[in-house]
């Protein structure tokens, strides 16, 4: 996850935050990892793509709960509500409720930039 974060620094122009917490390498199966990377991939390649953003932060949590949860935070120009979810937007959601999660996109309050929320129950 780390090395896909860091290999978005071409496309960004500099290298996005992660922060990395609970233990993520002993509750997170390989076929939800996969479904994460896929998530924090394209992501990161829209913001690249669409926000022109400055600084990115990248959180991906393991909470005792159950749940993985993903915060993408960008300062870029923010997602328009007139704008329809595009094709990846589509894909991110679907994602989340083939295996009973979330998608949230939500303009960031009291600043520019978008936050994506994505999670998802971790799997034994």
């Amino acid at each position: 996850l780390l090395t896909a974060v860091r290999e978005t620094r071409s496309m960004l122009g500099f290298e996005p935050h992660a922060v990395l917490s609970g233990p993520l390498d002993s509750v997170v199966g390989p076929s939800l990892a996969a479904e994460l990377l896929a998530v924090v991939d394209a992501g990161l390649a829209n913001v690249a793509a669409y926000a022109k953003p400055t600084a990115v932060e990248v959180r991906v949590t393991a909470d005792p709960a159950g749940l993985l949860s993903l915060e993408l935070d960008d300062d870029g120009m923010g997602i328009s509500e007139l704008i329809e979810p595009g094709r990846d937007l589509a894909e991110f959601a679907a994602r989340a409720e083939r295996i009973g999660g979330t998608l949230r996109i939500e303009r960031q309050v009291g600043r520019t930039g978008t936050r994506l929320t994505w999670e998802a129950p971790l799997q034994p």
